[in-house]
């Protein structure tokens, strides 16, 4: 449903939102890390993130995310500082960054927009696992994918419930 509101975006602003939506989704970032993205951190199509604890990892841009991605920065029109900042209601980009509480504003842009419930940048972070784990990726890469440190952290995002369970019993070969 998001996809089809921002398959054409208008303006400056909605290209920032979907932008910040599809690294929310599609690599799973949290509010701060997608707060903290440089421009520099992006090398094709590879997104150099600061996690938690200041720990370091990299995350990969998929098709859908990097095309969000480029949308924004044909936008913005540099090749380096913030990755997001602040889009006035006039549509003219100012040069300073975005913070967490600009990402949660975001997220309640979009919900409105698109007429969806509730939602959170964690929701969306649980949404890339659960989504990465029921297309049979393995729990030690999404732990990778996320920055945790243990994977029963990951575990708790895992969202597939019974239907999870059912699909591996029927995978077997007898």
């Amino acid at each position: 449903k998001v996809k089809e509101h921002f398959s054409n975006p208008k303006n400056a602003r909605e290209y920032r939102n979907y932008a910040v939506f599809a690294l929310a989704i599609g690599c799973g970032l949290r509010r701060n890390e997608i707060s903290t993205l440089n421009i520099e951190d992006i090398k094709g199509h590879t997104l150099h993130v600061t996690g938690k604890g200041d720990k370091a990892r990299k995350s990969y841009l998929s098709k859908f995310t990097r095309k969000a991605l480029d949308g924004w920065l044909n936008q913005l029109n540099r090749k380096k500082g913030p990755l997001f900042v602040h889009v006035t209601r006039g549509d003219r980009i100012k040069p300073d960054r975005l913070g967490i509480k600009g990402v949660h504003h975001v997220m309640q842009l979009i919900q409105k927009k698109c007429k969806l419930k509730d939602f959170t940048t964690h929701d969306l972070r649980r949404t890339f696992a659960t989504t990465l784990l029921h297309a049979n990726t393995d729990v030690f890469t999404v732990q990778s994918l996320l920055g945790h440190s243990d994977p029963m952290t990951t575990k708790r995002y895992d969202k597939r419930g019974e239907q999870g369970k059912i699909r591996a019993v029927n995978s077997l070969p007898f």
